[in-house]
């Protein structure tokens, strides 16, 4: 059973192709189409795949670069730039507020031992 078309709106007729695929193609050529279109995706998605993981790599290196430097900063082998010193300074606070913390939560659970500390 078929409904008419609401006032206002008609059924485009028979034949009349709309959108991106409203060429006339045989069904081979169409699925030709989907198929390129799949795979210039795919080859997206593994690309952006790519770049994350490089940017993974990268985020690891700088840390390992900051790490390092953090290390020969407070053996006295390097000095710090100027243009620096607002960041190390930013660290050095940073590593005191977690070194507070971690204390504060050392207190904490020595004042009231689990269960298994007290066998």
């Amino acid at each position: 059973m078929t409904h008419p078309p609401r006032p206002g709106y008609s059924l485009p007729s028979r034949g009349a192709h709309q959108g991106p695929w409203a060429t006339k193609v045989g069904p081979g050529k169409l699925l030709e189409m989907v198929r390129d279109r799949v795979i210039h995706r795919s080859q997206i998605g593994r690309r952006k795949l790519d770049r994350a993981a490089t940017r993974r790599r990268l985020d690891e290196a700088l840390l390992e670069l900051g790490r390092r430097y953090r290390l020969a900063l407070g053996a006295g082998q390097v000095q710090v730039p100027d243009d620096l010193a607002p960041a190390v300074e930013e660290v050095k606070s940073l590593e005191r507020r977690l070194a507070a913390q971690e204390q504060d939560i050392a207190d904490l659970e020595e004042e009231h031992p689990s269960e298994k500390r007290d066998r």
